[in-house]
């Protein structure tokens, strides 16, 4: 058996990470993002609005994959936000 340890963000202060006990559902190369509601009109406010979809590549905050878990709403991802990585910067 091998055993393998990532470096990750969790959720920030009010978009906690669910706990639970869930499995990866799919596995999905070089995903599309399409920003919900929620996290677009934050960038609007912020001045960085956001498109409806991100298409692949090195802008995409997903990375290169992205894994669907069995809870829905919650996938684990790369990240095109290095920065973010060991810290509470994910939206949940």
């Amino acid at each position: 058996n091998k055993v393998y340890t990532f470096p990750l963000g969790i959720g920030r202060e009010g978009w906690g990470s669910p706990v639970g006990v869930t499995k990866v559902t799919a596995k999905t190369p070089n995903p599309t993002w399409t920003p919900p509601a929620s996290i677009k009109a934050e960038h609007a406010a912020n001045g960085d609005p956001l498109p409806n979809v991100v298409p692949a590549g090195p802008d995409n905050p997903l990375g290169p994959f992205k894994f669907t878990l069995g809870m829905p709403g919650y996938l684990i991802h790369g990240s095109n936000a290095k920065f973010g990585i060991g810290t509470g910067t994910s939206h949940g």
